[in-house]
């Protein structure tokens, strides 16, 4: 059946190619846009794993897009909770654009860094001073910038010295001292848009998230994270969903016209077959597997350009991050297959229907 399949669809070869490509082009689409975003959030999360707190607490009308400050006396508060033992203020409102990138600006005090990986995680350089226009990027962006210690960073109008270089994978890729931030950005009002907070044992956690959330902010396990961002970027999920639809509704309708178009160019030959024994099933299922041919080879063009786009863009724009999941790629796949399904439904039933007097005088 399938190499009666090939056979025919070797006939135009032109068309199956096309039809191959239309096929390969919504896939890839689903794949680069959805890796793309999983990948970007999957980073970001892992990062936020690196800190060595237990509890991010952000304001209540925080988001990952839009962040909110929270007012200068939560941190005290949080400090003063039962089982709390460090509560850092973070700053990371502001992005700056570094290697052809917006890089969000972690503010965080001088003398907790060793939260976010501190002296131990230092390649180059030191770390910045408390009160200082000193800034410190993670060894990925200097490498991808290039930037190197000693290098300025220009910033709302303000010019900051990059004075160290920390190894990839801690929280941030760009850190500016707090009291700095407080400084410039907030007239000196201690806020923060995020807080990181160590509980001193772990069975405390509970108690403490609780505490917390009944001052009215909100909690996240920093294993969390990954949910929270996925849950702010939904717009944008729907948007790469609407056009992974869009483009995969094309697929289908190429699908079912190369169907139709087949079906109407062998009439005389399905009649042949019928005229043979042939039953009805057995036509249904030629011209199916005829569609699921070309969604095979959609699927396997289509896999190779999303790999190749994810090459490409590693070595173009190195700190953009696509991951294909196994779950994503099953996703393409069950998509490619049941497109070729319900695009050769039609063709494949008015195929089983014809009548083999008839179609024998088809001209």
């Amino acid at each position: 059946m399938i190499y009666l399949a090939i056979k025919n669809l070797q006939l135009r070869k032109l068309r199956t190619a096309i039809s191959i490509f239309a096929v390969a082009v919504g896939i890839m689409t689903l794949l680069v846009l959805r890796g793309l975003l999983q990948g970007s959030i999957g980073e970001v999360a892992d990062r936020m794993h690196s800190v060595k707190g237990d509890l991010l607490v952000f304001d209540k009308g925080n988001s990952t897009w839009f962040k909110h400050s929270m007012s200068p006396g939560y941190a005290r508060k949080v400090a003063t909770l039962a089982d709390v033992e460090r509560v850092i203020p973070v700053i990371n409102s502001e992005t700056v654009s570094l290697a052809g990138l917006p890089q969000t600006i972690y503010a965080v005090p001088a003398g907790d860094f060793d939260m976010f990986g501190g002296a131990a995680s230092l390649v180059e350089g030191r770390l910045f001073a408390p009160d200082a226009m000193e800034i410190v990027v993670d060894s990925m962006l200097a490498r991808v910038g290039p930037l190197k210690v000693g290098d300025k960073v220009e910033h709302r109008e303000e010019s900051y010295t990059i004075v160290g270089i920390v190894k990839e994978g801690v929280v941030g890729r760009v850190f500016l001292p707090y009291r700095t931030a407080v400084r410039l950005w907030h007239n000196g009002e201690e806020r923060a848009t995020m807080l990181v907070v160590k509980v001193s044992r772990p069975g405390a956690v509970g108690a403490v998230t609780k505490a917390i959330e009944d001052l009215g902010l909100i909690v996240v396990g920093k294993g969390n994270y990954y949910d929270v961002i996925e849950r702010d970027s939904l717009l944008v999920t729907a948007f790469i969903l609407t056009t992974s639809l869009v483009t995969m509704l094309v697929s289908f309708l190429t699908i079912l016209l190369t169907m139709f178009t087949i079906v109407q160019e062998q009439t005389r030959e399905v009649g042949i077959l019928k005229s043979l024994g042939a039953t009805n099933w057995h036509v249904f299922r030629l011209v199916v597997a005829q569609s699921l041919v070309i969604c095979a080879g959609g699927l396997i063009v289509g896999f190779g350009l999303s790999f190749g786009i994810k090459l490409i863009l590693k070595a173009v724009v190195p700190l953009l991050t696509v991951t294909f999941d196994p779950a994503l790629l099953a996703t393409a796949i069950g998509v490619g297959i049941l497109g070729g399904l319900l695009g050769a439904l039609y063709p494949a039933w008015r195929a089983a229907r014809l009548d083999p007097v008839e179609t024998l005088g088809y001209e």
